[in-house]
């Protein structure tokens, strides 16, 4: 009996975000514009019945942040995790 062969997958994301504004009462400058890439490798059966994946998002570490409603009490917006990885492995019993 033959094991199944193993096959390599990979997938790459951009996200590009733009022209974000604030509201008219809003003193503070509009959002900067910011792209943030994700990345995925996979490989089934890498090991006998083991799957591994690796995952990652804001690859290059871009720093940007979710515009706030509020000037007074989040003035400086809310920050965007930075560069995440994660592995995983899937065992099939």
């Amino acid at each position: 009996m033959n094991a199944p062969s193993s096959t390599w997958s990979a997938g790459l994301r951009g996200l590009f975000v733009a022209g974000r504004g604030r509201a008219d009462n809003d003193p503070r400058p509009d959002p900067k514009d910011y792209v943030v890439a994700g990345l995925s490798l996979e490989r089934q059966n890498i090991f006998d019945r083991v799957d591994v994946r690796l995952l990652g998002d804001n690859i290059f570490n871009t720093a940007y942040a979710y515009p706030s409603d509020s000037p007074t009490f989040l003035p400086y917006d809310i920050p965007a995790p930075g560069r995440m990885w994660w592995l995983s492995a899937v065992v099939h019993l």
